[in-house]
């Protein structure tokens, strides 16, 4: 199963009070431990820190020593992506969630894991499922990948 994580999913893994009981955390130990590849994007990256960053809210809770262990770890786990250039075809009703379902595309991701409703109302599209974290694990799950 090949996955990708939207910013707002790492974002709100940063920001967790438990973060070790997120279904997020789950992903990141079973890539890790290679039941399913992490593909992680430039762009995602970048985004991640920018909004860390530039969000008030996010920067208060989620420190800058957190924020790049948790960007080195990701870095450690996971494969690159696949970064189509742009212009990328209009699927969504956001312009700027466009670039991520070009990357899943052009990646052969099976899934992206997003709290974006723009995106999670796509369903699928390519050949991609957009799903919530909690959605996500219960695929990974029905697909018999192993989470303990």
């Amino acid at each position: 199963m090949r996955i990708i994580l939207d910013a707002n999913v790492v974002l709100a893994y940063l920001g967790s009070q438990k973060p070790e009981q997120t279904a997020i955390h789950a992903i990141f130990l079973a890539a890790e431990s290679s039941k399913l590849t992490l593909l992680q994007s430039q762009w995602t990256t970048e985004e991640i820190f920018r909004v860390a960053q530039e969000r008030p809210a996010i920067a208060a809770r989620v420190s800058t020593q957190r924020l790049n262990r948790v960007a080195e770890w990701i870095a450690r786990i996971s494969t690159p992506a696949v970064m189509p250039k742009p212009p990328f075809p209009s699927v969504c009703r956001d312009p700027n969630d466009d670039g991520i379902v070009a990357t899943a595309i052009a990646s052969e991701a099976d899934m992206v894991v997003t709290l974006d409703r723009d995106l999670l109302d796509l369903g699928e599209y390519g050949g991609v499922l957009f799903m919530k974290p909690g959605a996500a694990l219960a695929v990974l799950r029905a697909e018999g990948v192993n989470l303990d």
